[in-house]
């Protein structure tokens, strides 16, 4: 044997334990990055609390850091394994629209006559994560759904008692806007009453929050051997008043939905690959007939002066995106929802309008291509590993249309899919180990 192979047989063994606690170490740091966005709201309370009401490091510092570190790490787990990659649904789609990103960024700065900053803001608030999705799909760090089912339900517990608290004694609690207006919690007040947000950075976050934890508890419960079913059944009866003490009817209906959706697809129903067309039928339905069934005099959850807004909010944004006459129908306006000195401020409450307006139809066209791809490739993750992490993101997911009828609600779902893509592979996976694409350094 010569002395190169004898050193690799006395080198080997030690430095796979070194891989494995590099890989699970890799996996806990991605998992807090992601909570750390998901729970925006904790991480700037805490500065505005210890600087006196001011935001010292914004909220970008650290989903840069999670997006460009996503990114190095995937440029290296392709360069370690030689280019030879674990292809997954979504990647295709999502690789197209990150260099539709990247080209309509290079066209609207030439074009648009928006500023360069409100450009970039924009794409940051809304479609950041999304570029980073292909590269997100090639990591597999190594944490477990269990670790993270368990480390999820830690987190949910003070973060559903501090929106029952805020509902309690009608009291935000925590700030709810910084000195130097960098920040501010929008929509807390509800005819008097304080609309929960917990830790969020807003009640929407909080209720799509809710709609998820509510998903993942029913899977649990859906699941051959549930344990500790009790314990589950009241984590669900949380969440559900979780979500009724956000006020938001949005929420309550993607709450319903994904509860619907996750015992759908943990029982494998049939019907389960169209419910995402089935609920855009409900949510549709809702903006047509809404107006009719509650009232504009009435206060409260039935008014319907909220829903009469968003008909003129809709027919504004349709102005500022047909009325033109260049490309702006084809590749977009760059007008953003957000508040800017540099551009003038509208809302739009709901994604689709807000993707065509600020992309255009080829940037929407995409941006569906890119939902539904998700939402496939959660529902063949769910059908495949039973995970009940997979099935509430799936779950989730299949309430995107109805979602973005009434809000443009969709810049955090990658973080979610993030989830399923870091979670410890199956047995299925496991067992192809040995294949080139799970031979680099971050591939398990």
């Amino acid at each position: 044997m010569s002395t190169a192979a004898v050193m690799t047989d006395i080198c080997w063994p030690p430095r796979r334990p070194l891989r494995d606690f590099a890989l699970r170490g890799l996996g806990e740091l991605l998992f807090w990055l992601v909570m750390l966005q998901l729970v925006g709201g904790a991480y700037l309370q805490s500065q505005l609390a210890l600087f006196d009401g001011r935001i010292a490091v914004s909220n970008g510092a650290p989903k840069l850091l999670l997006v460009f570190g996503v990114v190095l790490l995937a440029a290296g787990a392709v360069w370690l394994s030689r280019g030879h990659i674990a292809w997954r649904p979504c990647l295709l789609p999502a690789g197209i629209f990150a260099c539709y990103l990247a080209a309509d960024l290079a066209w609207l700065t030439a074009t648009s006559g928006v500023p360069v900053e409100a450009l970039l803001i924009g794409l940051n608030k809304y479609f950041l994560f999304f570029a980073a999705v292909p590269a997100a799909a090639l990591l597999r760090p190594r944490i477990s759904a269990e670790q993270m089912n368990l480390r999820l339900v830690l987190l949910f517990v003070p973060l559903v008692l501090v929106a029952l608290a805020q509902f309690a004694m009608n009291d935000p609690l925590l700030r709810v806007a910084a000195e130097d207006g960098t920040y501010e919690v929008p929509a807390v007040d509800f005819y008097g009453q304080i609309r929960a947000f917990s830790l969020f950075r807003g009640v929407l976050e909080c209720g799509q929050a809710m709609a998820f934890f509510g998903a993942l508890f029913l899977a649990q419960l859906c699941s051959d051997r549930p344990r500790h079913r009790l314990w589950y059944l009241a984590l669900l009866a949380l969440a559900a008043v979780g979500c009724l003490v956000t006020f938001r009817r949005g929420a309550y209906i993607e709450f319903g939905a994904a509860a619907v959706s996750a015992i759908a697809i943990a029982r494998r129903w049939h019907v389960s690959r169209w419910l995402p067309w089935m609920y855009l039928a409900v949510g549709l339905s809702l903006a047509g007939v809404g107006t009719m069934l509650g009232s504009t005099q009435a206060e409260g959850v039935l008014s319907a002066e909220s829903l009469a807004e968003r008909h003129g909010a809709w027919n504004l944004a349709l102005d500022k995106w047909l009325v033109r006459e260049d490309a702006s129908l084809l590749f977009g306006t760059g007008l953003a929802q957000i508040e800017s000195d540099t551009i003038e401020y509208f809302l739009v409450d709901n994604g689709f309008l807000a993707v065509g307006v600020q992309l255009g139809l080829v940037g929407l066209a995409l941006w569906c291509w890119v939902m539904q791809a998700l939402w496939r490739d959660m529902l063949a993750t769910a059908s495949r590993t039973h995970s009940a992490l997979a099935i509430a993101v799936a779950a989730l997911l299949s309430t995107w249309m109805m979602r973005d009828v009434f809000d443009p609600l969709f810049m955090l779902y990658p973080l979610y899919v993030f989830l399923v893509f870091w979670s410890q592979p199956d047995a299925e996976d496991s067992s192809s180990a040995s294949s080139p694409a799970r031979q680099g350094a971050l591939c398990a």
